[in-house]
C-alpha cells in the first residue's frame, strides 16, 4: 500500500545505479519475452478459477511489468483484502496497482476529491490484486502462486 501525500520530483540518480540500468536494457527483449510466457502461463491455469476472478490480459502486446487479476466478489465469502492477506500468509508476494488518484491524500486534501466520486474506479480498485511476475520466476514459482491462489479461492468460495 501507498499514497501520495505531495506532488513532487526526484530526478537524481547515482551513476552507478545508471550504468546498471544500461546494461540491463540490454537483456530488456529477454525480460519481456520472459514476462509474456509466464502471463500465458497464468491465463491458462487460473482458467479453471473464472467463476471467481477474471486475469486482466491485453489484446494486444504487453510487456506485462504486472499481472492483475480481478476477483470476483460475488462468489468470494470475503473481500480483496482477505485474499490478498491469505496469499501472503501463504508466502505469495501480492501486491494492488494502483490506487486511484483521487483517493490519493494530497488530492483529496488540495483538489477536494472525495470517495465516490469515481465509483467505477474504486470498485475495481477493490477488486484488484497484482500477481508476481518477473523475469527469474521459475515454472515452480509460478505454480506456486497459481497454487496458493486456488487453495486461498477454495477456502471463500460461496459456490
Amino acid at each position: 500500500y501507498y499514497e501520495m501525500v505531495n506532488l513532487g520530483y526526484n530526478y537524481r540518480i547515482p551513476d552507478v545505479l545508471c550504468a546498471l540500468g544500461i546494461s540491463q536494457l540490454k537483456k530488456l527483449d529477454i525480460f519481456i519475452k520472459r514476462r509474456q510466457e509466464i502471463a500465458k502461463i497464468y491465463d491458462k491455469k487460473l482458467q479453471k478459477l473464472n467463476n471467481y476472478l477474471v486475469p486482466l490480459t491485453q489484446k494486444f502486446e504487453n510487456a506485462y511489468h504486472i499481472y492483475v487479476i480481478k476477483l470476483n466478489l460475488n462468489n468470494l465469502k470475503v473481500d480483496r483484502d482477505t485474499v490478498f492477506k491469505a496469499m501472503k500468509a501463504e508466502g505469495i508476494g501480492v501486491n494492488v496497482h494502483y490506487m486511484p488518484i483521487h483517493l490519493h491524500p494530497y488530492y483529496k486534501n488540495n483538489l477536494n476529491t472525495y470517495e465516490g466520486m469515481m465509483p467505477v474506479a474504486e470498485k475495481v480498485y477493490k477488486q484488484i490484486i497484482t500477481l508476481p511476475i518477473f523475469p527469474l520466476m521459475t515454472d515452480n514459482d509460478i505454480d506456486d502462486v497459481v497454487n496458493s491462489l486456488n487453495k486461498v479461492i477454495e477456502y471463500y468460495k460461496k459456490i
